[in-house]
């Protein structure tokens, strides 16, 4: 795959914040193609169907309760983009903010 950036999320039990920060993600103003990725952490909430529900989103799903680096390493690894951007899920970002990133 050919993506300028990866937005790499990771996730615990996020159901209440997740979707501020895809909504947020969607409404980028940018050209650049993004890979957006969910890395969650064995969520027993409904984290992974809301990360489901948006269109273009990968989901890797730990089975085993790890800690934030291990999730942050498996981002690195499964990334498709030539820029990382690392995002805890409850955040949200301004309209530009990968463009200003990148």
């Amino acid at each position: 795959m050919d993506y300028d950036v990866t937005l790499s999320i990771t996730t615990y039990n996020e159901e209440k914040y997740l979707p501020i920060l895809l909504d947020s993600i969607k409404r980028q103003k940018t050209n650049l193609k993004m890979d957006i990725l969910v890395i969650d952490d064995s969520s027993t909430d409904m984290t992974l169907e809301i990360a489901n529900s948006y269109e273009g989103v990968r989901i890797i799903h730990n089975d085993i309760k790890s800690d934030v680096q291990y999730m942050r390493n498996t981002g690195l690894k499964e990334a498709f983009g030539k820029v990382i951007i690392f995002f805890d899920a409850d955040v949200a970002i301004s309209d530009n903010f990968v463009e200003s990133m990148v």
